[in-house]
Parts: structure tokens; sequence; C-alpha cells
């Protein structure tokens, strides 16, 4: 199930599935904080007029449209099924899969041949990527379509191909030019079956042999393209984040001691510890354990992110300033530990909302990771490679944040991708209040 997201208000429309009836909505809602799922999202269906509401699938969305508009129900699921099963097929076949597999590589093969490396490599509009698999020591060539499917094997994309041209495309252009570009680019080692040039570095030598050689490091070859064109280079670098985007921070993070329930006592280990407005940190804590608790959360845990020293509102550990929750059902959820999601109170009310922050522990860093989303391989907005336990008032602070530099960087990267959910420097954490179903 999908997160929910910062700065998003739940429920909210979002693009209808295939086949659901005309009209009808598809809306996307926030599971609330007595459920086991608090955190993510779901979806439900609705009529055009209103009358049918939290539908829970499309086939009850066509039946119930079927009877309304005066059609057989049953038919009108059978239809869509039928629609839904022909789809399918079509997408196998463009990712070179389906029952007449064998059928569509005979095709391709005869007209042209076997496929080499190279020239699939050279297709108008494709693109490939290499990677070093360290375990096995093999190397992986994966190469991506114009409309970005995946194949990891040359066999795949005949099949592929071998579709288009059952369905009566003509490929020798594209095959001919993508030859002569090979050809152009590699010189006579198109034609060679034990010398693939896309899993070489540039000098020729194997990522086996440029890994044992010293010339190349492991790491540097994990996810990472070999041969690449100039512009991909450059935003792949603008991915990566290195320990070198990261800085100290003044924020101290820790679990809290039971009990929680007791207002006195946190104020006094938060006092001890000298955080900032260790007052109204202590009021938020306790409110937000006792709802937990009142909507039967069996055991829970908080961790909270807090400053000893003022922190400019326009920074990005303003944003990570607060309290995270853990609950019965993810005390092991990540690599073992539990992961735990930033929640907050409306400042008119009592009622609980989570903001789409998370923390969590990261297997690669190994550290605890502050982030959007829950993988391993997301840049963390703050890590800390501390145990969570609360420190002492002498203790230095150990976390670290994600620079402003970084942060912009991989904002503008995103910016071509989606809609941007920051406009600043700060970790925007807007209200994103849970749906009232779930």
């Amino acid at each position: 199930m999908p997160a929910v997201q910062s700065g998003v208000t739940y429920p909210r429309d979002t693009t209808p599935p295939p086949g659901l009836p005309a009209g009808w909505k598809a809306i996307e809602r926030a599971y609330t904080a007595n459920s086991s799922s608090f955190g993510q999202t779901y979806i439900r269906y609705q009529s055009a007029d209103g009358k049918h509401k939290c539908i829970s699938s499309v086939f009850k969305a066509v039946e119930l449209h079927a009877k309304e508009t005066g059609h057989d129900p049953k038919k009108a699921v059978e239809r869509l099924k039928e629609d839904l099963k022909r789809e399918k097929v079509a997408r196998e076949r463009e990712k070179g899969q389906g029952e007449d597999r064998e059928a569509a590589v005979e095709t391709f093969r005869k007209r042209y041949g076997g496929l080499e490396a190279t020239t699939c490599a050279k297709f108008e509009g494709w693109t490939y990527k290499t990677s070093f698999l360290e375990v096995s020591g093999q190397t992986q060539v994966l190469y991506v379509s114009e409309t970005q499917d995946v194949f990891g094997t040359l066999k795949q994309v005949e099949a592929a191909l071998g579709y288009r041209m059952m369905d009566g495309q003509n490929l020798d252009k594209l095959v001919a030019d993508a030859r002569a570009a090979a050809r152009e680019t590699w010189g006579d080692q198109v034609d060679s079956k034990q010398f693939n040039p896309l899993r070489r570095t540039s000098d020729g030598l194997s990522l086996q042999e440029a890994v044992n050689s010293g010339e190349l490091a492991v790491s540097q070859l994990r996810r990472v393209q070999v041969h690449e064109m100039e512009s991909h280079s450059a935003e792949m670098a603008r991915r990566v984040v290195k320990d070198a985007d990261y800085e100290p921070s003044d924020l101290v993070l820790g679990e809290l001691p039971k009990p929680l329930n007791d207002e006195r006592k946190v104020l006094k280990e938060l006092t001890k510890n000298k955080l900032l407005d260790a007052a109204a940190l202590a009021a938020t804590v306790t409110k937000i354990y006792t709802n937990l608790k009142t909507q039967h959360f069996k055991k829970v845990r908080l961790v909270l992110v807090a400053s000893r020293k003022p922190i400019a509102d326009d920074s990005i550990s303003k944003g990570l300033l607060g309290v995270y929750y853990a609950d019965s059902s993810r005390m092991e959820s990540v690599h073992g530990k539990p992961f735990y999601t930033k929640i907050s109170l409306h400042s008119d009310s009592d009622k609980m909302f989570c903001t789409g922050l998370y923390l969590f522990w990261g297997k690669t860093a190994e550290a605890w990771k502050v982030a959007k989303s829950i993988d391993d391989a997301s840049a963390g907005l703050l890590v800390d490679k501390g145990d969570l336990k609360m420190l002492q008032p002498k203790s230095s602070p150990r976390a670290k944040v994600l620079t402003e530099a970084c942060f912009h960087r991989l904002q503008k990267r995103g910016k071509k991708r989606r809609r941007s959910r920051s406009t600043s420097g700060a970790v925007k954490t807007e209200e994103s209040e849970p749906g009232k179903d779930g």
C-alpha cells in the first residue's frame, strides 16, 4: 500500500483504473490512527451521483453501474474481465512474454538473424544499464526500450520485436540503423560472441578484471551504467548522495522512556536533557501517547527528534523535529528493527495526523535514517549511527542532516519527473490528515 504523502489532504481524487465506469471517481483515503495500517493509503470508488460510496473493487462498481443503467450486471463484469485479459496479453507481448513467445522469437530471427547486444543498445530511443553483481562476480546488462520496458535478455527483446512484426510492423530501418550505429561505435566487436563491449570498461577490461586489478571499486559498479551518454552521467552524479553531503546538526534523537502518560515525568526527562521547549514537547508527547493507547494500540514506542539550540525556520532540521511512533505491528518490520512514523497534533485540537516522514534502520548506511519513504536506497534527510538511546546532557549530538545544497540538487532533479513537494530548502511537513474510513 502507498504511504501517506507530506502536504496532501485526504481523501482526494486519484486516477481511475482501467474499467471503472464513466463518471465514477477513484478516491484515495488514508487509514486512521486506530488502524494497524496507519500511515498508508487505500482506494475506494464512488458513483457520479454519490449514491454508491466506498466501493472496494472495480468489478463491484461495474456491477452496480450496470444495474443503474438497465444492463445485465453479470455480462458487464464478464466483458470487463475479457477486456482486462486482452490488455494483460498485450502488455505481456510488449515485455517479450506470453504463450506465443517462441513463435515471436522465430519471426524476428528468420528475417534479421540473432540479435546482437550492441545492436540492441543502439535501437532508436533505447538505452541500457550495466552493473556488476558482487556476490556472483557476474556483469548484468539490462536493455530499456523507448517505452521504458526493461529486458534482461536478448531473447526477451527478440520476442518483443517479433510480436511487433506479427502485428504488421516493419522493423527493417530500426534494425539496419542500429547495426550501422553499433559498427560505427565498436567496429568489428559488434560481431564477436566472446567480447561484449557493453560488459566492459572503456579501456577493454571486464568489470571483474577492473575490480580485481583495483582500477574500480565494487561500490562504483553497483547499479551504475558503465557506458553512459554525457548527459546521463551528469544526471547520475546529481542522484548520488555521499558522506560529504551531510553536515553535523544540533538535533538529538532517542526513544523516550516510560511512563509516557505522565506529563510531569516526561517533562522531567526532557528538562534533564536540556531540550528546547521542553514543556510544550512533554504535553505533545503525553497527548499523542494517550490518544494512541485510547485507540487500542497494544504496544507503543515514541522517538523524539529535538534540539538544544534554536533552529532556523527555513532549515531542513526544522521539518524533522517532532515525535515518531511505532506500534506492535512495526517492531521488527525493517531489517529486524522497528520503523517509526512522524505524527503530530492539530493546533486547534488533539486530533492526530501523520506527516509523511519515516525513521528506520538503513542497512547499507548502518544508521538510523529519516526519509520520505522506507527505502534503504533513498537519501536520508537525517542519519544517526547511534542506538536510539536519548543522549545524556553532556553528550554532543551525533545526528547529521543533508546539506541545503544537496537537498536542492535532489529537489531540482525531482521536478523533472513529478511536481515538487517543497519550494524552499526546508523539509515541509504540512498536515496530512488520515481519512475517516479505514
